[in-house]
């Protein structure tokens, strides 16, 4: 037998032994079940499946098949990751080649190299590698030529001041 989670990467569901399927449908709608052992599932979307047991036993079974890996987008010089799946089951991290952390942000701003993994819940995963490198404030370079301006200028009033000056 299977112990199966609601969300599957699958296109087959195949009734256990000493059941079979006497009723499905997908997305609401009913579908074929066949001879009652195996069900197809063609699309991604939710599949409503009854088991008849042997001895007069019913049971429900929901899947979600879900196929795509979940979206991921990270944007900017400090990254600001969007998950757009709602069914993530994990987020792990990577910087500079170590082991993958747990992540449950949204944003990162050292720098580094990093791995971003994003698994669902029917184990499809997307995989985003991308750099954050030191980013010069334009601020900071512009109060820095202003002070070396104003240490360049004083030096030279100093010296002309000096060439200027007689002692009598």
């Amino acid at each position: 037998f299977e112990i199966s989670n609601t969300y599957v990467n699958r296109d087959t569901f195949r009734a256990p032994e000493g059941t079979r399927i006497s009723a499905a449908s997908f997305n609401g709608n009913s579908l074929d079940t066949g001879e009652g052992t195996l069900l197809t599932m063609e699309a991604d979307g939710s599949y409503l499946v009854t088991l008849k047991g042997d001895y007069g036993e019913t049971l429900e079974v929901e899947l979600n098949r879900d196929t795509e890996p979940p979206e991921v987008e990270i944007e900017g010089q400090t990254a600001r990751i969007t998950y757009s799946s709602t069914d993530l089951a994990s987020v792990t991290l990577a910087k500079n080649g170590g082991e993958p952390r747990e992540f449950n942000g949204f944003t990162i701003t050292e720098t580094g190299s990093y791995v971003l993994t994003v698994t669902d819940r029917a184990g499809n995963q997307t995989l985003k590698e991308f750099s954050l490198r030191y980013k010069v404030n334009m601020y900071g370079v512009i109060a820095i030529a202003a002070i070396v301006i104003s240490i360049t200028a004083g030096a030279v009033m100093l010296v002309r001041k000096k060439r200027n000056l007689t002692v009598r």
